[in-house]
């Protein structure tokens, strides 16, 4: 699926089909978003086209993370116990990146999600995308539906705090993650660390740098939105209740 486009392609992704055509003098990109089992062709009329005037040979798709923070539920709130680490495993849908050597030339997002607001209120925080999450303890198989069309990122919590606090929602800051993919065709994101010390104290959040240690040995297919890989994040620990 990733990698060097020189003729004719085609594929689908999560709701996302896609067909590339190329012609004399450039390429041509279309797209529609389908639930139904049965795929949709290239000539239904809700099929959207772009024309690409270019003198470029090949095209390149890459996986990369979604273009704006996503705000993530679990299915079911999550309760740590003071002095406690919880790890836990949670995937937003890929976006499909076009590109020709440096230019991208459109990027389609796999699934359509909607926006929600996270923050404190509504002067302090920002506009993201919402997901609901299993938020698991064990690692995604590659076996399950649509396991090749996520990106798996790791999220470890500290609970420094002297009480219980119900894990209720968090901001991953998607674009400033790469996307790398392990042996076994998975993708995954960088890995968060959050620490919570209750109060009035911020919390601690850090984004490693490099793949995460359960996808090793992996190869890095798309570098960050933003110049950053790794450091401090901006307040995502407002989940707590």
């Amino acid at each position: 699926m990733w990698g060097k486009v020189v003729d004719d392609f085609e594929g689908r992704i999560g709701e996302l089909s896609f067909w590339l055509r190329k012609m004399q003098g450039g390429w041509r990109v279309g797209w529609i978003y389908s639930t139904a089992t049965e795929p949709p062709t290239m000539t239904d009329d809700a099929v959207l086209w772009r024309r690409f005037a270019m003198p470029g040979v090949e095209l390149r798709l890459a996986p990369v993370m979604p273009e704006m923070p996503v705000v993530l539920r679990p299915a079911a709130p999550l309760a740590i116990f003071p002095g406690h680490t919880e790890k836990v495993y949670v995937s937003v849908p890929v976006t499909l990146r076009v590109e020709s050597g440096s230019l991208t030339l459109c990027e389609l997002p796999t699934r359509r999600l909607s926006q929600s607001w996270f923050g404190q209120n509504t002067k302090e925080g920002r506009l993201c995308l919402a997901l609901k999450t299993r938020a698991r303890e064990m690692c995604p198989s590659v076996e399950e539906p649509d396991a090749l069309h996520r990106v798996v990122c790791p999220l470890e919590v500290v609970n420094a705090s002297d009480e219980a606090r119900a894990f209720e929602r968090f901001c991953l800051h998607a674009p400033r993650m790469a996307v790398y993919e392990d042996a076994r065709g998975l993708l995954w994101g960088n890995r968060s660390r959050v620490t919570y010390r209750g109060g009035d104290t911020r919390e601690e959040a850090f984004l490693d740098d490099g793949a995460p240690v359960e996808s090793l040995p992996s190869i890095r297919l798309a570098p960050p939105r933003e110049d950053a890989e790794s450091g401090v994040l901006p307040g995502i620990l407002n989940f707590f209740a």
